[in-house]
């Protein structure tokens, strides 16, 4: 390795010296109110067999320029943390974020980029801001793990309880 390249772990580094990664700033600008408990099945096919924090770049056509993968219900904070740190903080750019299912996307020109730089960084980050939050990550009022059916990493989307909710819903984050 050259003593020029970058690494993830010195994106992580630069990051973690400029950036906040408690949690307190989120609670406080997203009320538990904010944060839905009910959510929306992904409409297309291909978004159903969205892996856990994984990406399948063969999940969409080519032609449909485009990469996802499904997060944790009870971790919607914890990425729209994750993804203000990197996008808006680091990056000085917003990316444009609202929550209906539980799939985070990108399409267009930034998806490769998303798939070779921001994805593994973002990855990265999450398991540090886990870290540094410890059990912190899953309170505030939104779905824990005790009512999410969560699969493995291998898994297609969880679901939450029918009970709990009357339905199968999902979060959508969408970051173009």
């Amino acid at each position: 390795m050259a003593d020029n390249e970058i690494t993830i772990e010195s994106v992580i580094k630069t990051i973690e010296k400029s950036n906040d990664f408690n949690l307190d700033s989120i609670f406080s600008e997203y009320s538990h109110e904010c944060i839905p408990t009910k959510l929306k099945t992904p409409a297309g096919d291909k978004a159903k067999l969205a892996k856990y924090e994984s990406i399948d770049i063969n999940l969409y056509e080519d032609k449909a320029n485009m990469v996802a993968f499904h997060m944790k219900v009870d971790q919607i904070l914890l990425w729209i943390k994750t993804l203000h740190i990197w996008y808006y903080d680091h990056l000085g750019n917003s990316a444009e974020q609202y929550i209906s299912t539980r799939i985070i996307q990108t399409q267009g020109n930034a998806k490769d980029k998303f798939v070779e730089r921001d994805f593994p960084i973002l990855i990265a980050l999450i398991k540090k801001i886990k870290e540094f939050n410890g059990k912190r990550v899953s309170q505030h009022n939104t779905p824990t793990c005790s009512t999410v059916e969560e699969g493995n990493e291998e898994d297609t989307l969880g679901k939450l309880d029918d009970d709990q909710t009357g339905e199968n819903n999902y979060l959508k984050t969408e970051v173009m």
